[in-house]
């Protein structure tokens, strides 16, 4: 826990060194202090961070190898945000316990990424996947996919999506502000279909783009055209950090509190309140009182939480932190929950954020990526491929398109009424057959991206990747119904004859992130024009440099990938943004120390 006797501030000067003589502290105004606990704690610093995420923890360490009184206040009991590695169960076998990465786990771009230097200084390795080794498609009623047409077919999906929708989007003339990436890929005329030698193989293609959902976090419906590539990302190959992004952030917390940092795990930000006239943010925390989600393991759906008002707290008193800066790194899922007074007080901000700053908050899409993981007591699936796809049910197969009213998104809603229903594989599910049943159409109604960490990790692992409607119907199932389901779904695949399907996964670890309150959902996006009552405004790139931009004359600033207009949706986005509103922090703390000495 950290220390309760943070070293006290100047307000008026923000001089930061530790040898100037320091005023006595300033108390909350009487009003404020009513409304708190009799007894709550006031304490000081310089900088206090909400949130202790990679843009909150950049920030934070910055700042203290300035010399900087930092505070990083979180709600969790652990560091790392929608960051979560995630150590596997011990088990009787001599193979070393592995670890995988529950949120962020991929490192996009190499050539110029600040992250790749921060992985070097604390001596992080990271996989590059072995471009020569081809995936693995497999179909719902037969053999695998031979390999030079799978290894044809991903590529071009994969150059279609990347490089020629943004080629399109940016160089050509500008799309309307109502077209979505969906309907440019699933155009009869889009690129996509050019290397398809027949109906089939433009099947899977659309199949593996649709799949990519993973990747935007939303429906590709949902994702507007006119931004697709507009932002400018690093070059150079992905990677995988193989010892899991939570070493990166432990190492980075570890290093703050040595330097001085002070790292309130477990204490749930209640507000933040602006004191213009002492040049001053009030920062008020709680610890956090744990969450209880409701599981109904009879069918396997777990059923919506009662809506409740407010936070649940512990009966702790509160504590206020005063600072003379204080930097909001909460998600921008939270931050739409605050917006909509969604169990969050709309008075979470004193005062208000100003309209166009709700208005960008409000129009931004936050999508969503869930993660299934499965781990086997030996691997049983092909060692060296890095990737599995598995293509829908062939009934389900049909071609999105702008000019035919068959389309993958009207599967998506349609339940399956063969075999492979979850009613007839899936007895752990049976009593809910109807619910379930278009739970598992929409879980499966595209393809699904399954990462093989045996090359990565030497773990006998599978990880499912969900985007968008897939990712929010996983978060219906229990992990014991998920991982059946799962099970089930590869073994049939892989066309493994029954007398000879291996055992269950040993362990199954699947992931929530919208239920999670504290992030709410996983990444930003763009949707295309919707007009709404509350805007006639598009969602533009400038909504996320709206939100990236201080309020309270400077006082209060704002980090995350949600506030980094060419890198947001990855993890180097935060930590650049936290980098650079610590830089902020530290011109002005000079420039007022400057003036203060004229």
């Amino acid at each position: 826990m950290a220390s309760n006797n943070f070293s006290k501030i100047d307000s008026s000067s923000n001089n930061h060194h530790h040898n100037n003589r320091k005023p006595e502290p300033k108390l909350v105004s009487d009003a404020v202090q009513t409304s708190l606990a009799e007894h709550a704690e006031v304490r000081e610093a310089h900088v206090v961070i909400v949130g202790a995420g990679m843009s909150g923890l950049s920030a934070g360490l910055k700042l203290a190898r300035l010399d900087y009184e930092v505070v990083i206040v979180e709600a969790r009991d652990r560091v790392g945000g929608r960051i979560e590695t995630r150590a596997f169960k011990n088990d009787e076998s001599e193979h070393e316990k592995g670890v995988i990465d529950l949120g962020a786990s991929f490192l996009h771009g190499v050539e110029g990424n600040p992250l790749v230097e921060l992985m070097k200084e604390f001596k992080q390795p990271v996989h590059f996947e072995d471009e020569e080794e081809p995936i693995k498609i497999y179909s719902s009623d037969g053999p695998a996919l031979p390999d030079d047409v799978s290894k044809k077919l991903k590529a071009h999906a994969y150059h279609t999506f990347f490089e020629s929708a943004r080629t399109d989007s940016q160089a050509a003339d500008s799309p309307d502000l109502a077209a979505s990436l969906g309907s440019y890929l699933y155009d009869s005329k889009s690129p996509l279909f050019e290397a398809a030698s027949g109906p089939e193989e433009r099947v899977v293609l659309a199949h593996l783009v649709g799949g990519l959902e993973s990747w935007t976090g939303a429906a590709l419906e949902q994702v507007a055209l006119r931004w697709w590539g507009f932002e400018r990302e690093f070059g150079g190959k992905d990677g995988v950090v193989s010892c899991g992004y939570g070493t990166l952030v432990n190492l980075m917390a570890q290093e703050f509190v040595r330097l001085g940092g002070k790292l309130m795990l477990g204490h749930e930000c209640l507000g933040l309140e602006h004191d213009a006239e002492a040049g001053l943010v009030r920062t008020y925390v709680q610890p956090t009182a744990p969450d209880h989600l409701p599981r109904d393991e009879d069918d396997g759906r777990i059923p919506r939480p009662a809506e409740q008002a407010g936070f649940p707290h512990s009966l702790a008193p509160p504590i206020t932190l005063q600072s003379s800066y204080s930097i909001c790194t909460l998600p921008l899922g939270v931050l739409k929950a605050i917006v909509a007074g969604d169990k969050v007080p709309r008075n979470f901000f004193n005062p208000p954020l100003p309209a166009r700053r709700q208005q960008a908050i409000k129009r931004t899409g936050f999508g969503l990526l869930n993660k299934v993981i499965l781990r086997y007591e030996r691997p049983w699936w092909p060692v060296n491929a890095p990737w599995l796809v598995l293509l829908p049910l062939a009934h389900s197969g049909s071609l999105r398109s702008s000019s035919s009213s068959a389309s993958l998104s009207s599967s998506k809603s349609s339940a399956s009424s063969d075999s492979s229903s979850p009613s007839s594989v899936w007895p752990c599910i049976r009593a809910s057959n109807t619910g379930t049943s278009m739970l598992e159409s929409t879980i499966f109604a595209t393809s699904v991206k399954v990462q093989n960490y045996v090359p990565i990790t030497g773990e006998p692992a599978l990880v499912f990747f969900f985007g968008a409607s897939a990712g929010e119907a996983i978060e219906e199932l229990t992990d014991d119904a998920v991982a059946e389901m799962m099970h089930a779904k590869l073994a049939a695949h892989l066309d493994v004859n029954e007398e000879d399907e291996p055992e269950g996964p040993s362990e199954c670890i699947v992931t929530r992130w919208r239920a999670d309150r504290f992030s709410r959902g996983s990444y930003a996006y763009i949707p295309p024009y919707l007009k709404e009552a509350w805007s006639d405004e598009p969602a533009t790139p400038l909504d996320i440099m709206e939100m990236s931009r201080p309020l309270w004359n400077g006082r209060l600033g704002w980090a995350g990938e949600h506030c980094q207009v060419d890198h947001y949706a990855c993890v180097h986005g935060p930590h650049m943004s936290g980098c650079e509103e610590a830089e902020r922090i530290h011109v002005a703390f000079q420039a007022s120390a400057s003036a203060s000495a004229v």
